[in-house]
């Protein structure tokens, strides 16, 4: 009977029972003030410490989880790690139909990047600086968002963020979004693509 359950829940919902657990954001806990969480290279606690997180860490995005469930997958730099589940504990999720924030996007060739922080939401690239942006939409779906964005009167943008394991190409780091943006901008259109994290270290 248990197992019907499971299996008639996880038809009328999509199979998003498991696939909406990761990516998702959590905070260090249990550790003292004074001390630090390391993040290994491998999923044991005899491996090699490749970085570390502050007691008071939030925002850190967990891509998975090891088959046992033990260990978190995270991104450190250009590459990844792991950390012990048994001090991390997940943050409140947003409300109904927002986008979770922070939340980074950013693309290469050409370079570019778009943060929805608390404080507001920015799009920047390298030689034409940083653009506030106001948030006209959002809206959540089962397996991503969906974000327009205005710049001024007559320059738009279009998010599109989509669940999936995303890589930049440019190093050995996973995202767990893969993103879309639609640039209407004073009647020249761009498209860009890029990766999305939720760790508030990008």
């Amino acid at each position: 009977m248990i197992r019907l359950f499971a299996t008639l829940l996880v038809i009328l919902t999509g199979g998003s029972v498991l696939a909406n657990s990761f990516p998702s954001t959590y905070q260090v806990a249990g550790v003292a003030t004074d001390d630090t969480l390391n993040i290994r290279m491998s999923p044991d606690a005899g491996s090699v410490v490749i970085g570390e997180y502050a007691s008071n860490r939030q925002h850190i995005e967990v891509l998975h989880t090891d088959p046992s469930g033990a260990w978190a997958r995270v991104g450190l730099g250009e590459g990844m790690g792991w950390v012990s589940m048994t001090y991390l504990a997940r943050m409140p999720p947003p409300k109904t139909g927002a986008i979770p924030r922070p939340m980074h996007c950013g693309g290469t060739e050409p370079f570019w990047s778009l943060s929805m922080r608390l404080r507001g939401d920015e799009y920047a690239t390298p030689d034409g600086g940083l653009k506030q942006l106001l948030m006209t939409h959002e809206q959540s779906g089962a397996n991503g968002y969906l974000a327009t964005f205005a710049e001024g009167p007559r320059s738009h943008r279009t998010l599109i963020v989509h669940r999936t394991l995303c890589n930049d190409g440019m190093s050995d780091r996973d995202f767990g979004f893969r993103a879309t943006l639609f640039n209407a901008l004073d009647a020249r259109n761009v498209v860009e693509t890029g990766c999305c994290t939720l760790d508030s270290a990008n």
